[in-house]
């Protein structure tokens, strides 16, 4: 479960998409950290980390989204996490892929 994908975008405004989608897209969801980072030319990384709660799997899902334009376009790169219900549960009913589209749908739409 990882989706990475790259964009003109800047890695700012791509950032603001993905919090704009996930945040306002959701009533459980919620943006529980962030992370900015600045290099030498312009050399940016930004680290976002949502929270999310999945009817469907029982529990809340955590994804992180990291942006960065260290090789010239913005490279988003985004993980789903915790959404399986117990120790022995190997199923989430597709709850952490549907979390990583809405990055997806975020950038591309």
């Amino acid at each position: 479960m990882a989706l990475t994908l790259r964009t003109q975008l800047p890695v700012e405004e791509a950032a603001r998409r993905v919090t704009d989608a996930i945040v306002n897209g959701s009533f459980s969801a919620e943006l529980v950290a962030q992370s900015d980072s600045r290099g030498p030319d312009g050399a940016q990384c930004v680290t976002l980390l949502f929270d999310k709660y999945f009817l469907r799997a029982g529990n809340h899902c955590a994804l992180c989204v990291n942006l960065d334009n260290l090789s010239g376009m913005t490279k988003v790169f985004a993980a789903s996490a915790g959404t399986k219900t117990g120790l022995f549960d190997l199923f989430d009913w597709g709850a952490g892929d549907d979390f990583e589209e809405e990055v997806r749908a975020a950038i591309e739409g």
